[in-house]
C-alpha cells in the first residue's frame, strides 16, 4: 500500500508524473479539489476547483499542455 499525501489540507488522490516533477489532484473534507505542480518538496501553481469532474479536466489539461511542450522540446 502506498503512503497517503497530503498538503495543505488535501489528500492527494491522483498523481501524474514526469520525471523530475508531477502534477497532483487533491480533494479535501468539504470536498473541494486543487490541482498542483509538485517538485522538490514543494507543491505550486494550485487551481482550486469545487467540482470533481471539472478538477480532473484540469488536471489532465494541465498534463496535455506539459506533454505537448516537452514535445517540442524535443523536436528542436
Amino acid at each position: 500500500m502506498g503512503e497517503i499525501r497530503q498538503n495543505a489540507g488535501y489528500k492527494i488522490i491522483r498523481v501524474i508524473s514526469f520525471g523530475e516533477f508531477e502534477y497532483v489532484l487533491g480533494e479535501n473534507q468539504k470536498c473541494e479539489f486543487v490541482t498542483w505542480r509538485y517538485t522538490h518538496g514543494t507543491y505550486y501553481f494550485g487551481h482550486y476547483i469545487t467540482d470533481y469532474n471539472k478538477a480532473l479536466i484540469d488536471l489532465y489539461t494541465r498534463v496535455l499542455a506539459e506533454t505537448q511542450t516537452i514535445l517540442e522540446d524535443i523536436k528542436r
